[in-house]
């Protein structure tokens, strides 16, 4: 099964640079691509992507309210938040806008690719660091009492 993907990121060299690393795969195709969250609310409507790698932080409308918004409409899609955000803040709330992964940009290839598959197959990305800090900050308060 051919797995469509749509990226969304500000900027163009992220995109062009994700897009050459993925178009190697057999069994991805890019359908599209856009730079800010209003962009991608529409292309995730007109292409149905399978999978959208969101940037977190993008002008205009930011990647968390782009993903709320899709995941309103097209439930279906599995979005991937692809940030330089490694904070518990944006992790939070783009899980609570409904995406199904994150991973920080700086993610080696092989664990975007693997990222985009557990994804597409319907189940949860946490890039190890990511659940590295997310355990830490349950932890902390678990023993808060918070």
């Amino acid at each position: 099964m051919t797995i469509r993907i749509l990226l969304v990121d500000d900027h163009a060299v992220v995109r062009a640079g994700v897009r050459m690393m993925l178009e190697n795969e057999d069994d991805l195709e890019i359908i599209g691509e856009c730079d800010n969250g209003q962009d991608a609310l529409k292309a995730a409507q007109e292409l149905k992507p399978d999978v959208i790698v969101m940037d977190v932080s993008m002008p205009g409308m930011n990647g968390i309210e782009a993903t709320r918004l899709i995941k309103e409409k097209a439930p279906d899609v599995s979005v991937l938040a692809m940030t330089i955000h490694e904070g518990a803040a944006y992790f939070f709330q783009m899980l609570r806008a409904g995406a199904s992964g994150y991973v920080p940009k700086r993610v080696a290839p092989d664990t975007l690719l693997h990222a985009i598959h557990v994804v597409a197959e319907g189940n949860v990305f946490l890039e190890p660091s990511i659940a590295k800090n997310l355990v830490a900050d349950y932890l902390m308060h678990v023993q808060d009492g918070t």
